[in-house]
């Protein structure tokens, strides 16, 4: 069976949720972050190629939502502030030299951690049964 360009994102996806969960364990809350920012970036580039449209090389979550057709149909429980929260580990969870104040309060703690991996955990198992 050939593999489809959405299969590939679900993959992805399904590999950064993965690593989020690793990184849980060993305590290294930001890369948590940053792989629930990469599996929620993935899902939606998922959702906006079964759409039939080109996915870009964009990594704002909120700029993915608004190149969806009716997102909100998906993922109708998913909190802007939840989503906007997500989007700002992008940048300063891969390099320590990011725009300073990037996150005011540091680095992501344990809690930011965990909240980010289940929305990303949700947005997927969504997505999944979405398309089933």
């Amino acid at each position: 069976m050939k593999q489809t360009n959405i299969d590939k994102w679900l993959f992805f996806a399904k590999s950064d949720l993965k690593a989020a969960e690793d990184m849980l364990k060993e305590e290294i809350y930001h890369l948590v972050c940053f792989h629930s920012q990469q599996a929620i970036e993935k899902c939606f580039k998922a959702m906006i190629s079964s759409q039939g449209k080109p996915t870009h090389k964009i990594h704002s979550l909120k700029e993915l939502w608004k190149k969806m057709e009716k997102p909100e149909m998906i993922w109708s429980h998913l909190e802007t502030s939840s989503l906007m929260a997500i989007d700002r580990y992008y940048l300063p969870t891969r390099y320590p030299d990011a725009l300073p104040g990037s996150l005011p309060e540091g680095l992501p703690t344990k809690k930011h951690a965990e909240e980010a991996l289940v929305v990303a955990e949700k947005i997927y198992q969504d997505l999944i049964s979405y398309m089933k």
